[in-house]
């Protein structure tokens, strides 16, 4: 079993993706997505600067996660941040499915080299 982690960082987030291997395939994949209430530069200075009460706390993000299941290259299952199933057919219409996937084979490909 092999595993590759992506990280990608963003002024009110981040997202992470961690893909799991056997044989060469994904089998197992969890994303996720964390959003900050401020942005990460925006320090109790900035806050007052700005009449603003709160400053940039990591311990207030909000974390979104789901969990993806594939056999030979094909998702048969998917769980929401609640842990309950959702409709396999829509995850081809979910934005973080398709940033999920996008990232594997980009990632993968630069590996390949």
């Amino acid at each position: 079993m092999k595993l590759l982690a992506v990280v990608h960082y963003e002024e009110m987030g981040k997202r992470e993706a961690h893909y799991y291997y056997h044989n060469g395939q994904v089998f197992f994949a969890l994303s996720s997505l964390y959003r900050y209430n401020r942005p990460i530069y925006y320090d109790k200075k900035t806050a007052r600067n700005n009449g603003d009460p709160e400053a940039f706390d990591l311990k207030k993000a909000e974390l979104t996660e789901n969990r993806y299941y594939f056999q030979n290259g094909k998702l048969i299952r998917w769980l929401n941040s609640a842990k309950k199933p959702q409709p396999v057919a829509a995850a081809t219409k979910n934005e973080d499915y398709q940033l999920l996937i996008a990232d594997e084979a980009r990632v993968r490909a630069a590996f390949a080299r």
